[in-house]
Formats: C-alpha cells, structure tokens, sequence
C-alpha cells in the first residue's frame, strides 16, 4: 500500500515541459467553425509521420489521450490510438519514453484498466498474450525502485532467463528500459534520457554495477 501511495504522488508530478507542451495543444483545441473532435485531433498530434521527431506537443497528446481512455475493452479509440503508436517502429526516444509513463498511470488509476491495456495490446504486439502480459506486467512497475528484488532485476537483465530487455517485441523492451531508468534513478516516474544511454548494450554492460552501487 505504502509503494502504491509512493508511485500515484509520483505521477502527480508532470514531467518539466508538459505544462508549457499543454497550454501549446489547449491553443491548438480552442474551437474553431468545422474543428474535429477532441479525439481526431490528439490522434492528429501523434499521427505515425510526425512521431520520428522530438515533439513536446506530441508527448502532450499521448499523455491526454491516456487520461481519456476509459475502462472498455472493446472500442476503447484512445487506448488503440496508443496501441498504435506503441507498435510503431519509427518512434522519437521521448515519444516512446511518454508513452510507457502514459500507460503506467493509465494502468495504475484503476483496477479494470490493466485488462482494458491487456485485451488491446494482444491485437497489436507480436507475441499476442504473452507480449501482452509481459508489458502490462512491466507498465504496472515491475521492481520497486527504492528496494528492487534482485530476482526481479535479473528478470529484466539476463538473457538466460528470457529477459524482458532482450524480448523480440520493441514496446515489452520499451517498457523494460523505463523500469531500468526507474531503478539507476531511483524513482516510480523515470525522467527520459539520451538514446545513447538507452541502448540495450549499455544496460547490458553497465547498469548491473550501478543498481548495486550504495546511496549517495
């Protein structure tokens, strides 16, 4: 209860730029003669030609589209507008980060939510239920950053036991790299860092030695 309480504060706090990124796409949705639905136009903001490039804008609508999406497991459009974005290959590394964050608070405001993420995901990833799981699992926040489980941690590390890191579905290794972030800075929310650091060689080589590194 007490980690739950931890990680909804954590959420409470928008990362830097959404604020100003926000007020940006308010502007955009002010009404207008003929102006589409609030949907059409967030599905506009993260439309598959525009997310290869870093977007403030972009990350605001992910994050919108995740506080509209309800609990349906069938015509759930915001939800399979994320879906959507998730499995696709060209993605900006600050598109991909907001939208693991954005379904981890979607999953973690209400129960019904992880089967809606679940029942959309298995008709979008590679792996179908086992991808599925795999991501909800993570997107649920698979090790508590504050006192990780060591088996948890080589669950996401090692290849020998069918790690998350290594995983043939991009959005399963998405979500494992933003709990690795959660651990290495020890926070529920991960801020999103350079693609350089993100490279799964990196985490490979030199992320073990860090998670066990003391407190500073």
């Amino acid at each position: 209860a007490d980690e739950r309480l931890a990680r909804d504060a954590a959420f409470d706090a928008a990362p830097p730029d959404l604020a100003d990124a926000l007020g940006k796409l308010d502007a955009e949705l002010s009404p207008k003669d003929g102006a589409p639905g609030l949907l059409s136009t967030l599905g506009q903001r993260v439309d598959k030609k525009l997310v290869a490039r870093e977007s403030a804008a972009t990350r605001a609508a992910v994050f919108a589209l995740a506080a509209l999406a309800g609990p349906e497991q069938t015509g759930n459009r915001a939800l399979t507008e994320l879906a959507d974005l998730l499995t696709t290959p060209e993605k900006h590394w600050t598109t991909e980060h907001a939208l693991v964050t954005a379904l981890a608070g979607y999953v973690g405001r209400d129960l019904p939510h992880t089967a809606a993420l679940y029942e959309v995901l298995t008709g979008k990833l590679k792996d179908k239920e086992t991808g599925a799981k795999s991501f909800v699992a993570l997107a649920r926040g698979f090790v508590n950053p504050h006192a990780p489980d060591p088996a948890r941690v080589e669950q996401l590390l090692s290849a020998e036991n069918g790690a998350f890191l290594a995983d043939k579905d991009p959005a399963v290794q998405a979500a494992a790299r933003w709990n690795l972030l959660a651990l290495d800075q020890r926070a529920w929310v991960p801020r999103a860092v350079d693609p350089a650091r993100l490279s799964n060689a990196t985490i490979l080589k030199e992320w073990p030695a860090r998670l066990n590194a003391p407190k500073k």
